[in-house]
């Protein structure tokens, strides 16, 4: 996940949540003008339209329309300003999910540098039809800007 910044704004610094944006070798890099948001893409994988989401990606060889299928999302968002303070956003972000999410069970919340910036990774649990997944998602808030990796 690249720095969110402002269209227009930001100080221009991208890079994914360990370092600096290596190349991996066969995977493309997306990257949202708009938004500045960018994840690498694995080769197997396709960008998804119809969501929301920035960046939307899915396992392009998983069977079947109803088939649970690994995906990867980015969201950015321009939060109210009450969330823009970290730990605020994190608070109503799991509420959000303990209330949206089948018999959802928070497993852990730690602190994470993304880009150099304060975030956080949230690892949690839930039901979705017959599956039982997992969910890790990291996020930040910079400048007034939420950028999610789920």
């Amino acid at each position: 996940m690249t720095d969110a910044a402002a269209p227009g704004g930001g100080d221009g610094a991208t890079g994914l949540a360990d370092g600096p944006r290596r190349p991996v070798e066969g995977w493309d890099f997306i990257l949202d003008e708009t938004t500045g948001a960018g994840i690498p893409r694995p080769p197997r994988w396709m960008r998804r339209a119809d969501t929301p989401a920035v960046i939307a990606l899915v396992d392009r060889f998983v069977s079947g329309d109803r088939a649970f299928r690994p995906n990867v999302n980015v969201i950015v968002e321009r939060p109210h300003q009450i969330l823009t303070d970290l730990d605020v956003f994190t608070v109503r972000a799991i509420q959000n999910m303990q209330g949206g999410m089948t018999d959802m069970h928070l497993v852990d919340v730690q602190p994470a540098a993304i880009g150099g910036h304060p975030g956080r990774h949230v690892t949690s649990a839930y039901r979705s039809g017959i599956y039982a997944l997992a969910l890790e998602q990291w996020w930040t808030v910079i400048d007034g800007i939420a950028t999610t990796l789920s």
